[in-house]
């Protein structure tokens, strides 16, 4: 009858990705005395991707129910997670841009004995740049209590990863230029102050990276990237003592040398 009116039999087939139930997962459970139905946790010392992840089984990620399961855990937890740690990063940059431009490209002026006086000459007054400070603080607020709560997790397991080495870098070196620029008598104009800046914003570059991972379009790039400077280190090394040894010889003539 249904071949006589045209109509088609489509099977669907259902399927039931059982791989959290190894793990850690919540469920509900009644109270037999109140009735009430509580929430609960089960296998909460399991990691189930954690596991994955230790050993050296790397078909098993090629399993369609484990790419399921990554692919629903990071919609529906990691990617708005890593989101909003990304928009808090960019807020920080423009912050930094922001307060490059008013504190290094165009400073305001100090007045004194009736005359402008600029930023480097004696007499300028640092107390109105040093305020500016206040908004870096800001700035590294997040990343900073992220990171606490990490090692609060297992400072075992978080100095196991070199990548955790180079945030605490950045992140304290942030805290530390922020305070420095605003309690040192030349503020953020001081050798130490721009040492430390320097170091911040060079470490920005691959934090703002890592974040661009986050993106299907952008995660090989980044991957790519960062195993080429991992190959290249040997060559990485030479450059740098070029780079070194070339500065000493612009030092020894020197732009401002009289003779």
């Amino acid at each position: 009858d249904e071949e006589e009116q045209g109509g088609k039999m489509f099977k669907i087939k259902y399927s039931i990705n059982l791989l959290p139930k190894i793990g850690a997962y919540y469920y509900k459970k009644q109270d037999p005395y109140t009735r009430q139905w509580e929430r609960k946790i089960a296998n909460n010392d399991v990691n189930i991707l954690g596991c994955m992840c230790e050993g050296d089984e790397i078909d098993i990620f090629n399993c369609e129910s484990v790419q399921d399961l990554i692919e629903f855990k990071w919609g529906a937890y990691g990617f708005n997670f890593h989101l909003f740690g990304l928009v808090y990063h960019m807020a920080y940059m423009v912050i930094l841009f922001l307060y490059t431009n008013i504190v290094y490209i165009s400073p305001p002026e100090a007045i004194k004995d009736g005359k402008p006086v600029a930023p480097y000459e004696p007499g300028y007054d640092y107390s109105q740049i040093n305020n500016y400070s206040f908004i870096l603080l800001a700035g590294i607020l997040y990343p900073l209590l992220y990171e606490l709560k990490q090692m609060a997790g297992g400072l075992s397991d978080y100095f196991l990863d070199l990548g955790n080495y180079i945030d605490i870098v950045y992140i304290f070196g942030s805290v530390a230029m922020a305070i420095l620029h605003m309690t040192l008598e030349k503020g953020p104009y001081g050798p130490v102050s721009k040492i430390f800046m320097l170091v911040v914003v060079t470490l920005a570059i691959r934090r703002t990276f890592n974040y661009l991972r986050i993106f299907r379009m952008f995660s090989p790039i980044v991957t790519m990237i960062f195993q080429v400077l991992i190959d290249l280190n040997a060559f990485m090394l030479f450059f740098l003592i070029l780079i070194l040894l070339m500065s000493l010889m612009y030092m020894v003539i020197g732009f401002y040398n009289p003779l």
